[in-house]
């Protein structure tokens, strides 16, 4: 196992009224995650699996929009059809994420990359079959800065 890709991005502010844009996108997650794969060497939707900090509903939606999983506005139907399930088109916190173990101070981006590195051993609660590539989301500040993280099996 390998860390493949590590991307950060962080807002000059903050504060969310500050914002130019709707609170109803995560340009840090955006920017996070494009950079990690990036260096991984992999485009956003070719991973096996993702586990990105989603406290609550609405932010798996819109880190799906973010991602480029799901169009502008369609987050919500893409997690309804059933396109985030382990099942799915793109597995999104198969391991119950922080809706599933809560999302506790300081240590919520160490336990997404132990269920990363768990996917990649074979040993995961819901496991992915084949995953290879796990990207993880951190947050901090007010969802207005995260790092990404891309754990790979060595090739």
């Amino acid at each position: 196992m390998e860390i493949s890709g590590i991307g950060s991005h962080h807002a000059p502010s903050h504060l969310l009224m500050s914002r130019d844009i709707s609170v109803t996108e995560l340009p840090a997650v955006r920017a996070a995650a494009q950079q990690a794969s990036g260096e991984a060497e992999l485009e956003l939707d070719e991973f096996d699996v993702y586990e990105p900090y989603a406290p609550f509903p609405h932010i798996e939606a819109i880190i799906t929009e973010e991602l480029g999983l799901a169009e502008e506005g369609q987050g919500v139907q893409a997690c309804l059809e059933g396109e985030t399930a382990p099942d799915g088109k793109f597995p999104i916190s198969p391991s119950g994420g922080c809706l599933g173990r809560g999302h506790p101070p300081l240590v919520t981006p160490l336990i997404n990359h132990v269920e990363a590195v768990r996917q990649l051993r074979g040993i995961a609660s819901t496991q992915i079959l084949n995953a290879q590539n796990v990207m993880t989301t951190a947050e901090h500040g007010h969802v207005n800065g995260a790092t990404a993280t891309i754990f790979s099996t060595e090739a």
